[in-house]
């Protein structure tokens, strides 16, 4: 299952701090509403890639997350041009259309091996069976090797996990 990332080039750019015209976003994720028996969930995952080595701009984030929950979707974005929200500048995107991004999870076995994994979870327990399955596009596999560092103690991850550590201790 190749997943598809939405293309935003800027075309206008009125004293942007961050962004010059021409710069391209791509955009992908999903936006599900699961309708269950006590209460409804709205899932939403969207990955934005923005130019590399420049800042990330918190109200583009959210307009072109908005985009992504409007349309629930990347396939079904139509074309458009947007304005961002503004701060003290302002951009205009517009979309160039899709692309393929980066394989998901493909395959079948490891499908069921993450469906089992998740409902381990107690945050995945109050899903059920069918719900989970609906989920599993939303991730990205990605293998270690063993030995093989996957959280650094300078990250996000790491810091939490060294102040979780910290205070077991106590």
């Amino acid at each position: 299952m190749n997943s598809l990332e939405a293309v935003f080039e800027i075309i206008d750019n009125n004293k942007c701090p961050f962004y010059k015209h021409g710069d391209v976003f791509c955009l992908s994720g999903k936006a599900l509403l699961l309708d269950q028996k006590k209460a409804k969930t709205f899932i939403s995952t969207t990955i934005i890639k923005f130019p590399y080595e420049k800042s990330s701009c918190r109200i583009l984030i959210e307009d072109l997350s908005e985009i992504l929950i409007k349309y629930k979707s990347v396939d079904r974005i139509p074309e458009l041009k947007l304005y961002c929200s503004g701060c003290s500048g302002l951009v205009r995107l517009e979309y160039k259309g899709r692309q393929p991004n980066s394989p998901g999870i493909e395959d079948k076995y490891d499908i069921e091996v993450i469906e089992s994994l998740l409902s381990n979870f107690s945050f995945f327990k109050v899903l059920d069976e069918n719900d989970i399955r609906k989920l599993v596009p939303f991730l990205k596999m990605k293998k270690y090797n063993k030995g093989e560092n996957i959280i650094k103690k300078e990250t996000p991850a790491g810091i939490y996990i060294s102040l979780f550590q910290e205070q077991l201790r106590f």
